[in-house]
């Protein structure tokens, strides 16, 4: 799935005017199908629970927040 920012400014702008076009590529290149592949229009460092660290999280729409390492 392509996860595209809702109205973006900034450097999301430019983030989301590409981001098609490679999630396009990139399924196309692979051979792989939508359900295959999540692309995130880009990773925020925000603090984990306990606010000893940082964590790698994809913003996946309202409020919520997705961590990508497995």
């Amino acid at each position: 799935m392509n996860y595209l920012k809702t109205k973006p400014q900034g450097l999301d702008y430019k983030i989301g005017e590409i981001q098609p076009y490679l999630y396009s590529f990139v399924l196309a290149t692979f051979k792989l199908v939508d359900a295959d592949y999540n692309c995130f229009a880009r990773a925020y460092r925000n603090y984990s629970p306990d606010g000893k660290e940082y964590l790698p999280q994809v913003f996946t729409g309202g409020i919520d927040y997705k961590d990508v390492f497995f």
